[in-house]
């Protein structure tokens, strides 16, 4: 299975692409939204995960980029952040996101968890 991280912040980056390696998962990586679709598009994974708060195109652009194609827009996104309101979460709900969770609250083993079964009701 395949997962793209989209993530501007280095070290959550970096661990959460230890954990899905470890986990069995193949991993690509972008610092920033428009490198994170340039990726999706090449790199076809079965699941996105995007933190909210990014340089140059945010998560919530980055969903509307991803539902928008045709070619991406079956793909499930789970959003990343640390800075979520409940109007963020209804949001990136509504944009078609299929969880949200809070970086700073949930164990990196407890995302890759949350993958496993949201990929598994594929």
């Amino acid at each position: 299975m395949k997962v793209l991280i989209i993530e501007d912040d280095t070290p959550y980056r970096k661990v959460y692409t230890r954990k899905f390696e470890v986990a069995g998962y193949t991993v690509e990586t972008a610092e920033d939204g428009v490198k994170g679709i340039e990726k999706a598009r090449s790199f076809k994974p079965d699941i996105v995960l995007t933190d909210l708060m990014m340089p140059q195109m945010d998560g919530f652009q980055v969903l509307d980029t991803l539902k928008g194609d045709s070619n991406l827009k079956d793909i499930p996104v789970l959003v990343l952040t640390n800075l979520s309101t409940a109007e963020d979460s209804q949001k990136v709900l509504q944009k078609g996101a299929v969880d949200i969770l809070v970086k700073s609250d949930t164990e990196p083993q407890v995302i890759v968890e949350r993958v496993n079964e949201l990929l598994d009701q594929k």
